[in-house]
């Protein structure tokens, strides 16, 4: 399981912010109190995700969008997504290395997940699970 840090340091909140957040439990009450808009435009840039590709995979229509930036802040089950995101792109980055690299394996299709590129199934549990899976034997050397 990646560390909590890495999660907060993938989600792009400022320092002042990341000092508190060294627990589960705390990452859990900022989901529940919505996080910043601002960390759903950094995972955008971070791995270079397209309008499409993000409506795919955080469930977000653009109208709603246009609302949560104004408010500066993500309902709770949008950040939920949003996290789910950073958690698996923080385990993607740990295991190959950097996020650029992390970024370009999220859209390149793969063999062991039937040709499919790994971003295609973050929008679901299910797809997730499966993601996860590829990572952990490519961090214990097996072939993926």
């Amino acid at each position: 399981m990646v560390e909590t840090e890495k999660i907060v340091e993938t989600l792009g909140l400022r320092p002042e912010r990341r000092r508190n957040l060294n627990s589960w439990e705390a990452l859990h009450h900022l989901i529940l109190v919505g996080l910043p808009f601002s960390t759903y435009t950094h995972i955008l840039c971070t791995f270079k995700l397209t309008a499409t590709e993000a409506a795919d995979i955080f469930h977000i229509p653009t109208r709603t969008l246009a609302r949560r930036r104004a408010t500066r802040r993500l309902r709770p089950d949008e950040s939920d997504r949003v996290f789910r995101f950073a958690r698996i792109a923080a385990q993607a980055s740990d295991v190959l290395g950097s996020e650029e690299k992390a970024s370009l394996w999220f859209h390149r299709p793969n063999r062991a997940l039937q040709h499919q590129a790994p971003l295609t199934l973050l929008g679901t549990d299910a797809g997730i699970e499966q993601v996860e899976a590829v990572l952990g034997r490519l961090e214990h050397g097996v072939f993926s």
